[in-house]
């Protein structure tokens, strides 16, 4: 199906199609066919394109291409842009993570403000199946949804300086993984021991948005002992990446 867009400028080179502010995979994958048909008929009009939940912006050569010239291009090109989820090919990819309390650094906040012991929401989490919606935040940083509702919570109010690479986080309606050290504001539930950013040809991450992500607990022992490379390479020639 089609759907209601605005096209905007956003500075001097992007062009900004924006949808309704809400979190659907049916708006994802028709923004992604947009990105894609935009890419295969029109590449020499962009120099990037970046789809977020419900908006893609496109970078244009503004020496060369006028907003308006854009803006015509992309509206004819949404306007017939149709999807459908059998169009699109997802993998499903399990990631282990380590739910021990030494990881699980917001464990009692959770429990807190969810009613729920650690068990259970350790539960929760690792028995449904994520979307990976969108990367960024940093490279490689993925938005995952949605949660159960059971465990939908606040960010924190005080967002911490330095989470460690590969914390696990939940906030909303969303959990995320975090590829490298940096500073954030989810709530920790554990950590993987897999690295999320993996350099293959031209792409920082093998994971890619619309993935389906299931999360599977390991031990702390485990997660010592966890030969993430081997793991990796074992995905990698699953789905030939």
């Amino acid at each position: 199906m089609n759907h209601n867009f605005n096209i905007v400028a956003f500075g001097e080179n992007v062009a900004l199609l924006q949808c309704r502010e809400e979190i659907s995979l049916e708006m994802l994958e028709w923004l992604y066919s947009v990105d894609e048909l935009l890419n295969s008929e029109r590449k020499n009009y962009i120099r990037e394109t970046v789809v977020t939940y419900n908006e893609l912006a496109v970078v244009y050569n503004c020496l060369a291409y006028s907003f308006e010239e854009i803006k015509e291009v992309l509206e004819e090109i949404a306007t017939r842009t149709k999807a459908s989820s059998q169009q699109w090919e997802y993998r499903e990819i399990r990631v282990p993570v380590c739910y021990d309390k030494r990881f699980a650094l917001d464990n009692k906040k959770l429990e807190e403000e969810t009613g729920l012991e650690f068990e259970s929401i350790v539960a929760l989490h690792a028995g449904k199946q994520y979307i990976v919606y969108m990367m960024g935040f940093l490279p490689g940083f993925l938005y995952l949804g949605e949660l159960d509702e059971h465990l939908w919570c606040k960010r924190l109010s005080n967002p911490r300086k330095s989470v460690p690479k590969g914390s696990v986080g939940i906030a909303g309606k969303q959990t995320g993984i975090y590829p490298t050290e940096s500073p954030g504001g989810w709530n920790l539930i554990g950590r993987t021991p897999i690295d999320l950013i993996s350099i293959k040809g031209d792409r920082l991450s093998f994971f890619k948005p619309l993935d389906r992500i299931t999360f599977f607990p390991i031990s702390k022992k485990q997660f010592d002992d966890f030969d993430a490379a081997e793991y990796l390479n074992g995905i990698f020639l699953k789905y030939g990446i």
